[in-house]
């Protein structure tokens, strides 16, 4: 008997369609990355207006109020230095504003004993 070639079949058949939406939106997203504020510069270094690799120490050596308002300044995106260096740029990003106030009651310190905050 000889080999017939090979046809194609295509299966006409479909599934079921897929559910409805849901009614309720989702959340909308926020218009751009967020990034905590904790008013503590992060480690490593970043670009300076300049183009030189710094760590955050840098922007209060030397002329230190002219290297802030030249490198904190610039706030439109997450990754600018305001974000990285949030406690020396504590004045263009916020931190300044913010108050921090212990909580009332007692924690567990390390050693096991019970203390308030007051006792730091």
């Amino acid at each position: 008997r000889a080999r017939e070639p090979p046809h194609l079949v295509i299966h006409w058949k479909t599934n079921a369609p897929t559910p409805q939406p849901t009614e309720l939106p989702s959340y909308s997203p926020t218009l751009s990355p967020t990034v905590p504020l904790d008013c503590m510069d992060k480690k490593g270094t970043f670009v300076t207006h300049g183009g030189e690799s710094q760590p955050c120490s840098w922007l209060s050596t030397g002329n230190g109020s002219m290297k802030k308002d030249l490198n904190c300044k610039d706030q439109t995106h997450a990754e600018g230095v305001a974000m990285f260096c949030q406690s020396q740029c504590s004045a263009y990003n916020g931190c300044d504003e913010l108050h921090c106030r212990d909580m009332t009651g007692t924690y567990v310190a390390h050693t096991g004993w019970t203390a308030e905050c007051s006792w730091l």
